[in-house]
């Protein structure tokens, strides 16, 4: 569980001259989120996965351009290994519980 929304993939960067740089809100975002996984019991799903994303939904936006921010959270806090392990990902709105921005389910697959 997120208490906070992930951002959308349109407010992760910004251009500047030696590249792409991370937003301030993203990693703020992206901060909190971590510190968020870390407080959870300690969990990790190795090897290829499928993942499901709930977002709140009051959310506004295209629900698949939160997936990137979600997933770079999850490798960070170190609950998967790699995103190129997904073989399988969902991003849909759900009613959820109040104070929760995003149900992150994690389902291991064989391989």
């Amino acid at each position: 569980k997120l208490s906070i929304v992930p951002p959308s993939v349109n407010a992760l960067f910004f251009n500047r001259r030696r590249g792409r740089g991370k937003t301030l809100a993203y990693r703020t975002w992206r901060a909190g989120a971590h510190a968020e996984l870390e407080a959870q019991p300690a969990w990790h799903v190795p090897g290829k996965i499928e993942v499901r994303i709930y977002l709140a939904a009051h959310t506004q936006g295209d629900a698949d351009n939160r997936i990137k921010a979600t997933l770079d959270a999850l490798v960070t806090a170190g609950r998967i290994k790699d995103d190129r392990n997904v073989i399988k990902i969902s991003a849909e709105y759900a009613h959820l519980d109040e104070g929760i921005g995003a149900l992150v389910l994690i389902q291991a697959r064989p391989a």
